[in-house]
């Protein structure tokens, strides 16, 4: 007779613990995801010699292949760097007065979320930045490692990238030998 208030308790104790359960289980999961996020990218243009700012040079950004920093890359064409002018996430912007270009990127993001967890990070890897400017060699940049890899999926401080151009190789030979 001593057991009969549990006997008596025990089926309300198994249903409330199976209500428990059910509101617990999705409660503790993790959920994982993947997506992009639209970033702020500056790409500062100087000149090789001078330093001095490039005033009207054609920044394109565009999603490529893997960057020697990357992974392996060989077998790999130069039409392999070519931006997709039908892609969405070709974007192109000219230097301003102080040699800034400024682009709205989306790059690819992956995370997770949970009740003891949000985190996530941006991926710049296979995001390469064509510089076209007169009178200059073309310059070809890997995005990646550029910033700190992997980025906060919090960070929303602007990507600064900067490249020296030099110019091209019919006016180094129109300027003569170096001086000393």
């Amino acid at each position: 007779m001593h057991n009969a208030p549990l006997r008596r308790w025990l089926p309300l104790l198994i249903a409330l613990a199976g209500v428990l359960l059910v509101f617990a289980i999705p409660a503790l999961q993790v959920t994982k995801w993947v997506g992009r996020k639209t970033l702020p990218v500056e790409v500062r243009i100087s000149d090789s010699d001078s330093l001095d700012v490039v005033v009207g040079a054609e920044v394109t950004m565009f999603d490529g292949p893997q960057s020697h920093m990357e992974g392996p890359v060989s077998g790999r064409k130069l039409t392999d760097f070519v931006p997709d002018p039908e892609s969405p996430t070709t974007k192109k912007a000219l230097t301003d007065s102080d040699g800034i270009a400024r682009v709205e990127y989306a790059f690819w993001t992956a995370g997770s979320d949970g009740p003891w967890e949000n985190s996530g990070y941006v991926d710049t890897s296979c995001v390469w930045v064509r510089i076209l400017a007169p009178d200059r060699l073309m310059a070809l940049v890997p995005l990646d490692r550029q910033s700190v890899r992997p980025r906060d999926i919090h960070d929303l401080t602007p990507i600064v990238v900067t490249v020296v151009l030099n110019k091209s190789a019919a006016d180094v030979r129109d300027a003569g030998p170096a001086e000393n």
